[in-house]
């Protein structure tokens, strides 16, 4: 659609130029959310007021003028405000002139400047000045504002974007690889942040979180422990409508854990199963069992059940996920998707390829970070092929996903088989209905 009029000139076998009296957009934007990130993203924008449109002619000024049968051909400019994303951005670190990956540009260069999105945020002093009944805060909202932006010959905004940093006031971020300069080939870095920071974020901040508060989130500290040890840092962009179940689930599966409501507060429960240090700190995971359970725990079976009290799923190494592909916002690259892979060869060399299908990992900006969470969703699809079902009394309520038991079921052989719960279900008569997985 197109902002302002616009007239096409055109004579039988003389075509003229369409020429604009008002900036041209491709499609309106109005139904889009307000974008928010963490950490440090490549945001595009999205023009929320112009002002001053002109017309300028693009002819040369040769002698003779317009040669016969040629048109008139114009360039326009305009006093623009994009808005870039919820504030409060700290920085822009680059921008890419009309939507490129390699050709960097200045704000400067640009004549673009810079409003944060604070609170406190005061209108910009061009529409003071120019347009006094127009002007707005924009509080809260990242935007920037050009007195005179550059619109080509078709009257629209530059496709451009732009690095933005935001640290969010969080006390822990990690630096990672960012991109090189190819005038000095010197690399520059970037900032992530940690999982459990941005999600305690999204949950609880009074400006655009879900309304929870801090008495709805169980204890953190062993989570936010292995994602530091762990090296498991993050750059989430939110600027597509999603179910929030849908984000933190994909969440948690970047992070090598569950992330789950009780009934009366978040649960944050990591994977790892081995000691870890990294980034000044050590993860000891709790791998000690809550119960040990045996033929006397399980309800059901017997002589005239034709179900056993216990069922275990054995998924086959011929049918084992042996391949895992996870794509990733590589910064490193001008924030393109980079496909990652893994593979158990041993396993593809005696039974074929069997992928588990690509995971979505566009909250990760640095390789080494995808690397790693290909590698541990990998291994889980690959190695976790025991699943453990049975019914208990209620008196193992206190038993939730996460939790650790030994299963002894002499009948088939199990004696004191370590295994993590994923899954409790009350049932109608009282009993609770448990799976398990393997851990190996």
């Amino acid at each position: 659609m197109s902002i302002g009029a616009q007239v096409t000139g055109y004579q039988w076998n003389n075509p003229q130029p369409i020429w604009y009296s008002g900036l041209n957009v491709s499609s309106s934007q109005l139904d889009l959310p307000i974008p928010i990130f963490w950490g440090q993203r490549r945001l595009s924008t999205n023009a929320i007021w112009y002002g001053n449109f002109q017309k300028h002619s693009a002819n040369g000024k040769g002698k003779g003028g317009l040669t016969k049968g040629q048109g008139q051909n114009y360039t326009y400019t305009a006093a623009t405000i994009t808005a870039l994303c919820e504030g409060v951005v700290d920085s822009i670190a680059r921008a890419w002139s009309s939507g490129s990956t390699t050709t960097t540009a200045t704000l400067s260069e640009l004549n673009q400047t810079f409003f944060s999105g604070i609170a406190t945020q005061t209108p910009w002093s061009y529409t003071l000045t120019n347009y006094p009944t127009q002007a707005r805060a924009y509080a809260r909202t990242a935007y920037l504002a050009s007195p005179k932006q550059q619109l080509g010959s078709s009257a629209s905004i530059p496709d451009n974007a732009y690095e933005c940093v935001r640290q969010n006031g969080f006390a822990y971020v990690q630096t990672s690889p960012g991109w090189i300069d190819p005038a000095t080939h010197i690399q520059h870095t970037a900032i992530d942040c940690l999982m459990s920071d941005i999600i305690t974020d999204l949950l609880t901040n009074v400006q655009y979180g879900l309304g929870f508060t801090s008495a709805d989130l169980g204890s953190m500290t062993q989570y936010a422990l292995y994602q530091r040890a762990q090296g498991f840092f993050f750059s989430p962009l939110l600027n597509q409508q999603s179910k929030d179940t849908e984000i933190l689930d994909r969440w948690a599966q970047i992070s090598n854990s569950w992330i789950y409501w009780d009934g009366t507060g978040f649960q944050f429960v990591p994977l790892g199963d081995a000691t870890v240090t990294g980034n000044g700190v050590t993860y000891t995971p709790d791998l000690s069992p809550a119960y040990a359970l045996g033929v006397n725990d399980f309800l059901g079976g017997g002589s005239s059940s034709k179900e056993p009290p216990l069922k275990v799923t054995i998924v086959s190494e011929f049918d084992a996920k042996n391949t895992t592909r996870l794509t990733i916002t590589d910064r490193t690259i001008g924030y393109v998707s980079n496909p990652f892979e893994w593979k158990d060869q041993d396993l593809v060399d005696l039974y074929g390829v069997h992928d588990s299908g690509s995971v979505s990992g566009d909250d990760i900006c640095c390789p080494a970070v995808g690397t790693l969470v290909c590698q541990l969703i990998g291994k889980r699809n690959a190695y976790i092929r025991r699943t453990y079902a049975w019914k208990s009394s209620y008196r193992l309520i206190r038993l939730l996903p996460g939790s650790i038991v030994t299963l002894t079921e002499p009948n088939i052989g199990l004696n004191a088989a370590r295994v993590r719960i994923r899954k409790v279900s009350e049932q109608d008569d009282g009993s609770l209905e448990f799976e398990a997985e393997e851990m190996p």
